[in-house]
């Protein structure tokens, strides 16, 4: 079994400074902070100091994630490997759309010098309602919204989502136009790979990046507030028909402190983790840690297609288009093959969380600063084709127990997270639809009765945190009987009229 090294982070240094050229600005909702950069890095800070820029709680200053990048390799008709990559801050990736002339002023001083909007559905909602009303002046956030390219240079005409409220494909507000997000607060970026040189020099695609990273407010379900998502669309906006097309990203994990780390996946959960690797979590050469009992965090891949999570080596990092597409086609970078503890070959490096499971700590490996390499299943890619990809950034913290446990509660988020993915939120050619009910439930915490309000004839589950049904039924009056319910930290599932909503609760 090939063992992972441990990364020392001064050979990484000079890879971690913010790059001249790119924009990086913070977003943030009552639970998590973190960097967008505008050439496709994810959470990766550009101040000062190396730390990483995924802070979580909010105001702690402690970041659990110090870089997420990604990686697109494709073949040509020739069998010739192109595509777009990053490595921290430098980057492959460029602002704005696909377009002739970047020199153009759209590029050099408008909107696409930046190519970074933010929107929060509270604004959306406003607009909707009072966009007809005498003297109403539209938000500069709805106006400078990027629906609409420049055609006449070279741009698509149809760019960032939106409702089109009377179909004519042109977006102006003030014909009831709005933009489409997810979540209660969206960050949406356009790129392109074809601006500027390839600093990996791999050859590009002429392919357009979108990203809307989006996050809920919920009081009644701490764990959507503590969670990150980031939907992730690629067009094709060239000629070229591209082959075996991978998608995937290069997570580096620093938890905390990153020099005492372990990785992890969960097939089932199609997620990427890490956790620390013993019960305290130090603070280390201006890192600072979480302390004793330290969290899990990790990356859902939403969608199911998370075909592979390896580890990379800070003195091996991929090169070059063959070791891209090596690594995301489960190998290491150089194409050799990986083994689990059994010496059964393996794509998921340590898949089995536990003391007698498949893992570091039954591996005996140091601890250290660790970087893995997700990649998704293969896809072609025709001209004027786009792919999407959802993801999620979970976290969970045991307050007790070994140092699985908060890998183990991490499990239950990952399958709270994927749940509410999976029922209500979808994104239709273009078309945000949510179906959510919006319902309401008090006392919480609660001893006997939950009350709900805002759903008739509906049904409902209560499930426990790892997604097991403890209690079902019909709601034909507001009141649940809790009798029956141990104390402890459930799920109210509520579905009715083909809308759905979920709360969780506390049961004294």
């Amino acid at each position: 079994m090939k063992a992972i090294i441990t990364s020392i982070m001064c050979l990484l240094a000079f890879e971690r400074a913010f790059s001249q050229g790119s924009v990086s600005q913070s977003t943030s909702n009552s639970q998590v902070t973190y960097w967008v950069s505008n050439n496709g890095v994810m959470f990766n800070n550009p101040l000062p100091g190396g730390t990483g820029g995924y802070f979580i709680p909010k105001d702690s200053l402690v970041s659990a994630l110090f870089a997420m990048s990604p990686m697109i390799i494709a073949a040509d008709v020739n069998g010739q490997l192109k595509g777009a990559v990053a490595k921290y801050q430098s980057s492959d990736f460029f602002p704005g759309p696909i377009a002739t002339d970047y020199n153009a002023p759209e590029f050099t001083s408008g909107g696409f010098a930046i190519a970074i909007w933010e929107m929060t559905k509270a604004v959306v909602d406003n607009h909707i309602a009072h966009w007809m009303d005498p003297g109403y002046v539209v938000p500069p956030g709805i106006n400078s919204w990027p629906a609409n390219g420049n055609t006449a240079n070279g741009q698509a005409f149809l760019l960032a989502p939106f409702h089109d409220n009377n179909s004519d494909q042109y977006y102006n507000p003030l014909d009831g136009d709005y933009p489409l997000i997810l979540g209660d607060k969206a960050t949406y970026l356009i790129l392109n790979d074809m601006k500027g040189i390839h600093p990996s020099g791999i050859d590009p695609m002429n392919l357009e990046m979108h990203l809307m990273y989006y996050q809920y407010e919920n009081a009644s379900d701490p764990i959507l507030t503590q969670t990150t998502f980031v939907q992730t669309t690629l067009y094709n906006r060239g000629t070229i028909h591209w082959n075996n097309l991978r998608f995937g990203h290069i997570i580096d994990f620093d938890l905390g402190n990153p020099m005492d780390d372990y990785i992890g996946t969960s097939v089932a959960q199609q997620m990427a983790y890490v956790y620390n690797a013993d019960l305290n979590d130090e603070s280390f050469s201006g890192h600072p840690g979480y302390g004793i009992n330290p969290p899990a965090i990790g990356v859902i891949s939403l969608d199911g297609n998370l075909t592979s999570n390896l580890p990379v080596q800070a003195m091996n990092f991929p090169s070059t288009g063959t070791e891209y597409n090596n690594l995301m086609n489960g190998f290491d970078v150089d194409g050799s093959q990986f083994f689990d503890g059994s010496g059964a070959p393996t794509t998921y490096i340590f898949n089995q969380a536990g003391s007698n499971g498949w893992n570091e700590l039954t591996e005996n490996n140091l601890p250290g600063d660790r970087i893995a390499a997700s990649g998704h299943a293969v896809a072609n890619f025709p001209p004027g084709a786009s792919l999407v990809y959802n993801h999620a950034v979970v976290y969970a913290r045991s307050e007790s127990g070994t140092i699985f446990s908060s890998v183990d509660s991490l499990l239950g988020v990952a399958n709270h997270i994927q749940d509410f993915y999976d029922h209500a939120i979808s994104l239709n050619v273009g078309e945000l639809q949510q179906s959510v009910l919006n319902v309401s439930i008090y006392p919480n915490p609660a001893k006997e009765l939950l009350i709900v309000e805002g759903a008739t004839h509906a049904t409902y589950r209560i499930l426990t945190l790892d997604g097991k049904e403890v209690q079902a039924g019909n709601l034909e009056n507001p009141i649940i009987r809790l009798d029956l319910l141990k104390g402890g930290f459930y799920v109210l599932e509520i579905t009715a009229g083909g809308k759905y909503d979920r709360k969780s609760f506390v049961k004294e």
